[in-house]
């Protein structure tokens, strides 16, 4: 570990098996099987804390003094190390997890653009700036993480985001770089809009390869409860891709339902005419897969995110820590920031289009090519 990066970590809570402790903890206290995952040590240190909540389970405070980590009462004093100007290398946005409300769309109004300002704010009075990078998606206000690039772009300074689940090896290997994909089924579960987002994610990093690149979304539609099952049994999606998925994410042993989950499909038609269609397989499957058919190929190919175990403190956020870290070094993010810009609008678009089930939304805002 060298001392000549000083992170500052902007978070919304520290408690156990939040973002901020599967992340942060691992700088302060690293893990020898992390290595395995592609992060043996950390390069740079954590140098400062800000935290906007304090649970009753709150960690932060007691790893603050563990760890004689300063932990600051604003955005500002922890960018700025207590003094009157911005004295860290990067800034660490984790707006993931909290006590905040959610609209009428399910959205979790996580403050992630507020947080941001506040940093924005540091940068225009220091007269400099540091890379950035934000957690998950950017804001669940499109308008909101569009204006987020756009600062970042026009001050010069690198603003990174993105999932852990892109990152995970893949079971088996799949690449498609140059393929041209004529069908695609993934395959999630959980949460609608958080673990719906590392669905979009895990497809995306692997589409976007494909024959003629990127051009963009042009409509979401989404189907809810009942509905699955009846746009299943009429042919709306491949069902063989959707079983392929739940096989290749291996033997899972499920639960009874729980009405915290119920069903949710939503297909994803790009510019290309390519259509994904994300089926939720609750107590099904506990990954994320992708299955696709090629282009002059009989078989149907499929693959699955190879993800860590809660015992061994979730190793796949080792790779992202690995991810993050070297994008504060290089100043460069691991990939195009346009596909968390894509994935982030494709989040909120899909959030709207499950508002108004079985209805298509055109996606004219999310004409983003790369």
């Amino acid at each position: 570990m060298t001392d000549s990066k000083r992170i500052a970590v902007v978070g919304t809570e520290y408690r156990k098996n939040s973002h901020v402790d599967v992340i942060v903890s691992r700088w302060l206290a690293p893990l020898e099987g992390d290595g395995e995952w592609g992060w043996p040590r950390p390069r740079t240190r954590i140098a400062s804390m800000y935290l906007d909540q304090f649970p009753e389970n709150d960690l932060g405070r007691d790893r603050s003094v563990k760890f004689d980590l300063p932990l600051y009462e604003t955005v500002a004093e922890a960018l700025c190390l207590g003094g009157d100007n911005l004295e860290v290398d990067g800034v660490l946005l984790i707006g993931e997890h909290g006590d905040y409300p959610f609209n009428d769309r399910g959205q979790h109004l996580y403050p992630r653009k507020e947080l941001f300002d506040r940093i924005v704010e540091v940068f225009r009075k220091s007269g400099r700036t540091v890379p950035v990078f934000c957690d998950k998606f950017l804001s669940w206000n499109f308008d909101w993480a569009c204006q987020m690039q756009k600062t970042a772009d026009d001050m010069g300074f690198m603003l990174c985001s993105g999932s852990s689940i892109p990152l995970c090896q893949r079971r088996p290997p799949l690449d498609l770089s140059g393929a041209t994909i004529t069908d695609a089924v993934a395959t999630f579960f959980g949460d609608d809009e958080a673990y719906g987002y590392h669905s979009l994610e895990y497809a995306q990093a692997l589409v976007e390869k494909r024959a003629g690149g990127e051009r963009g979304i042009v409509a979401i539609t989404a189907w809810r409860d009942e509905q699955v099952a009846v746009q299943q049994a009429e042919g709306a999606w491949d069902f063989q891709l959707a079983e392929l998925g739940v096989e290749i994410c291996g033997a899972y042993q499920g639960t009874a339902p729980d009405p915290d989950y119920p069903p949710l499909a939503f297909r994803v038609e790009y510019a290309d005419g390519l259509c994904v269609t994300h089926v939720k397989q609750q107590h099904r499957v506990e990954n994320w897969a992708l299955a696709v058919r090629l282009d002059g190929e009989q078989q149907p190919r499929a693959t699955a995110a190879v993800m860590g175990e809660e015992e061994g403190f979730f190793q796949h956020f080792a790779t992202l820590c690995g991810f993050i870290e070297e994008s504060f070094l290089t100043d460069k993010p691991s990939h195009d920031s346009r596909r968390n810009l894509l994935t982030t609008g494709a989040t909120a678009a899909m959030m709207r289009a499950r508002a108004t089930p079985g209805i298509r939304l055109e996606t004219p805002e999310l004409a983003i090519e790369y």
